[in-house]
């Protein structure tokens, strides 16, 4: 049983109002890419849109797997320290089989910030499938002191998402860097 403080937090989730400022339409299926200081701010942003989210196997996990849920999002749990590899494979039938989308925090769950981890290229390379990555700002807001310095938005705070082309990256290294703004389109497209 989940305790009342997620609950409260979901009420919280739900009165922020995200926002695209370039016309922004996603694909039919895709990957998409962000970090963890963003989590939050994404939460409003991609519910109810058929898509898969990979959610650590720790008490964290547990609140963070019961909050997607509630917003319309399927739960896949694995990390990179604990059942990752299986959730990898477990995504990718998915995406082959029915597609959609999946939703990887690429430099969760322990850090270090802004550095990916390669499940999400790997899950790109398995299936075909192209990562789009996105960053958000959230106004007002504040940042956490933790390792990832999450953005913890005020209740009601404007959120602005900025969707980047959807492209197959060789490394993290290039993910990192497209997800920076350090690297030319195209990186890497193709079919």
């Amino acid at each position: 049983m989940i305790p009342g403080i997620p609950r409260l937090g979901l009420g919280w989730i739900r009165t922020l109002r995200p926002y695209f400022p370039e016309a922004a339409r996603l694909p039919e299926s895709g990957i998409l890419a962000l970090w963890h200081e963003h989590m939050l701010l994404c939460l409003p942003a991609f519910a109810h849109r058929n898509m898969r989210v990979l959610v650590s196997r720790s008490r964290d996990g547990d609140i963070g797997a019961f909050a997607c849920e509630q917003m319309g999002y399927e739960a896949v749990r694995g990390s990179s320290s604990r059942g990752g590899a299986a959730a990898l494979i477990a995504l990718a039938r998915e995406l082959s089989g029915r597609g959609g989308w999946a939703a990887i925090v690429v430099d969760g769950p322990r850090g270090p910030r802004r550095q990916s981890k390669p499940g999400a290229v790997w899950l790109a390379q398995k299936t075909g499938i192209p990562i789009t990555a996105v960053t958000a700002e959230a106004f007002p807001a504040v940042r956490t002191k933790s390792w990832d310095h999450g953005v913890i938005p005020l209740p009601f705070a404007r959120v602005k998402l900025r969707l980047m082309p959807p492209f197959f990256p060789e490394s993290p290294e290039a993910l990192d860097r497209m997800m920076e703004g350090n690297a030319p389109f195209p990186l890497a497209l193709r079919p």
